[in-house]
């Protein structure tokens, strides 16, 4: 159960920020994984090509994750200006 204090409560920040420490781990570690499987391919097969795909995808995707980041920290900060502001009506 989360403790209602007039400071304000981080708890629930707390899963997200693991959350999203986690995913990041998991990416990283995945595209390690597929970058290995990829290498070991011969070179002009379609399984190749597909993995050279998926590689390239997602570090397009990676390179987004700063942005994302900044979204979600100003969605917080507005979050918690706003509860501010209710309570003090």
């Amino acid at each position: 159960m989360l403790k209602n204090n007039k400071k304000g409560n981080f708890d629930l920040l707390q899963g997200a920020f693991i959350s999203f420490v986690v995913i990041g781990v998991v990416a990283v570690v995945g595209l390690q994984v597929m970058g290995d499987v990829a290498t070991g391919l011969p070179a002009g097969s379609f399984e190749a090509n597909a993995s050279a795909d998926v590689l390239t995808g997602m570090a397009g995707l990676a390179s987004k994750i700063p942005i994302i980041a900044t979204v979600i920290g100003l969605v917080v900060l507005l979050a918690f200006i706003l509860l501010i502001a209710q309570r003090r009506n």
